[in-house]
């Protein structure tokens, strides 16, 4: 048989007496009364006096019994006294919630094990009823249109479509100064906004609240626009002070996969299009995973603004790309910060107007990947702080690898650079098919580097002013760094290492132009400058030569015997002659057997070849 908790003589202290209750016992505390009809709770216990209570014997009541006690005062002490030698936790002894679990307002749930033992439980949750980590859902949230509301005096009696009641729960997300957000409750309603809310008992103290809480939104307006059907959790970190910390909201989720944005200001918001960039962050959120975010200017400039909550954007999972072929032009707000760039960018113009803030500041000792594709960097001329700044936070890091294609530009010169070094940061940046690099657009202290690399189409100007400590620029497809791996050492009295040693090697042996290898079999072609005939044996190689009158008079095709064993011979198309002779043209006839001549043939552009 249930027990219930009556009032004694004594108003310190209750004792348990058999009555009827809901699923174990029930509490009827001094200074209040437990209502089944309205609280789901076991029981309650508000302690504007100490208060005693005098558990019964563990083996009196069925297993699993179980009795909820809040200090709802949470200053004067609630105690529980066991029965004989019964425990608490198997500890002998008074359990205090003041000593036991500390101050301000704390639940706990005991349980019996029928025999001669109460557990207890702290930070738990049953139906309707509230612990640190989670909440009892609100009826309706504040919204990023919506704003600031004044709390006292000043509150809405409708909010997000929702026609308020007095009791109604309020999740307040949006203050301007995120202290004064958490749960509300509406104590006087008013007409129109002179309304009153006053934060919710079960998270008006630090004790009540943590990192992490979660609480549900059930009515209102779909998300993003709306809280309809939604859950937030407090993205502070550390000990939390009601009224001093901020107290920062961001929706809950569990959807996984990519998703596309599109952020179209002066456009009209409908599914995945948004006109409030804090809304289309907002809902990012909730998405896990790689993200495609397209910039479409088409009605009106695009602004980055100042995140709606404190910190700074992360665009880590982003990949950022212009209206369909054309070029968006994007601007940070003066204070608007990234900790982390799109990964990629395809087609925008960015600018930053940091005014004493970086646009991104990469602080946090993680290598960030970030590419452009024919994009733009730079700094407004109202700026005075760099675009990026790697700040390496005391100790050498390389933080950025920044990638530019296609016609991706630093445009430069800026009073502010595109990039800034401090702290020991590092960068490597990359300019690669026709991207530039121009002048001061590149800053860094003492103990910071630069590696620039380009190709040979990319530009990079040398003439970086900021640079006060250490750079390395670099052509990566310079012929002096390219390897060249002769097929035919022996052709070389000294084999070439690189492409510039092999290209010096020709030049210095009188040959300007590049020699075209050509086996018997091979065509002639019109670009054709030499043909080295490789006789490797006692075999004769025959070369045909083209029409005479098929190339310009004055083409000269070189012909070189390489080694002196066999004959090369060359035979002139039709009835055209060599040397006004007609037939085959014999190397061992004409310079003698075992010679190693190169001749140079040339066209008179009707039918017959010089020897030159």
């Amino acid at each position: 048989m249930p027990l219930v908790l009556t009032t004694p003589t004594d108003p310190g202290t209750a004792a348990w007496t058999p009555g009827s209750g809901i699923g174990g016992l029930r509490i009827t505390a001094i200074d209040t009364v437990f209502d089944p009809t309205t609280d789901t709770r076991i029981g309650c216990i508000t302690a504007a006096i100490p208060i005693d209570v005098a558990f019964p014997a563990a083996n009196s009541v069925p297993i699993g019994t179980a009795v909820e006690i809040k200090n709802i005062n949470g200053i004067n002490d609630v105690t529980v006294t066991p029965s004989g030698l019964d425990t608490v936790d198997l500890v002998a002894g008074v359990f205090s919630f003041l000593s036991d679990l500390g101050t301000g307002k704390t639940a706990a749930l005991f349980v019996s094990d029928g025999v001669s033992n109460w557990l207890m439980f702290s930070n738990y949750v049953l139906p309707g009823s509230s612990s640190v980590s989670t909440k009892a859902p609100c009826r309706v949230g504040t919204t990023t249109a919506g704003g600031n509301v004044t709390l006292v005096g000043g509150a809405p009696d409708t909010l997000d479509t929702i026609a308020l009641a007095t009791g109604n729960r309020i999740l307040v997300k949006n203050q301007t100064l995120p202290a004064e957000n958490g749960i509300y409750v509406v104590q006087t309603l008013g007409t129109g906004a002179d309304g009153t809310w006053v934060r919710s008992p079960d998270m008006d103290t630090s004790a009540e609240i943590t990192g992490t809480t979660l609480v549900g939104v059930q009515e209102g307006t779909p998300f993003p626009g709306g809280n309809e059907d939604t859950f937030w959790f407090i993205t502070t970190d550390g000990a939390i002070t009601i009224g001093i910390s901020p107290i920062n909201w961001a929706p809950w989720g569990l959807q996984t996969g990519g998703a596309v944005f599109v952020f179209r200001p002066g456009g009209v918001a409908a599914g995945n299009v948004y006109t409030d960039f804090n809304d289309l962050y907002t809902a990012s959120l909730l998405v896990q995973g790689p993200k495609i975010l397209q910039f479409d200017d088409t009605f009106a400039a695009i602004t980055i603004p100042v995140k709606a909550t404190p910190g700074a954007y992360d665009f880590s999972d982003f990949v950022a790309v212009g209206p369909g072929d054309l070029v968006a032009n994007v601007l940070f707000a003066p204070t608007a910060q990234s900790s982390a760039f799109f990964v990629e960018s395809t087609n925008i113009n960015y600018t930053g107007d940091g005014l004493g803030v970086p646009t991104v500041l990469l602080v946090d000792n993680v290598t960030h990947f970030v590419t452009l594709n024919n994009c733009s960097i730079n700094t407004a001329g109202t700026a005075t702080a760099p675009f990026f700044q790697v700040d390496g936070n005391g100790f050498p890091a390389t933080l950025l690898h920044l990638t530019m294609q296609a016609r991706s530009v630093f445009p430069g010169p800026a009073v502010q650079p595109a990039v800034d070094l401090i702290n020991g940061g590092d960068a490597f940046l990359y300019a690669y098919t026709e991207s530039v690099i121009n002048d001061t657009t590149l800053a860094n202290v003492a103990f910071c580097n630069f590696t620039v690399r380009n190709d040979a189409s990319g530009v990079v100007s040398q003439t970086q002013a900021g640079i006060l400590g250490f750079v390395t620029y670099t052509r990566i497809d310079d012929a002096s760094r390219v390897l060249y791996t002769p097929a035919v050492p022996g052709n070389w009295t000294v084999p070439p290492d690189d492409v510039a040693e092999a290209l010096d090697a020709l030049v210095a042996n009188g040959l300007s132009t590049l020699l075209r290898s050509s086996a018997i079999s091979t065509v002639y072609v019109a670009t054709d400058q030499a043909i080295v005939m490789d006789s490797t044996g006692p075999v004769t190689i025959d070369y045909a030569l083209p029409a005479a009158a098929a190339v310009p008079a004055g083409k000269v095709i070189r012909v070189i015997k390489k080694v002196t064993a066999g004959d090369v011979t060359i035979t002139p198309a039709g009835l055209d002659t060599i040397l006004v002779v007609a037939g085959v043209f014999s190397y061992s006839t004409f310079f003698g057997a075992g010679t190693q001549p190169s001749v140079d043939f040339m066209s008179d552009g009707v039918s017959n070849w010089m020897l030159v």
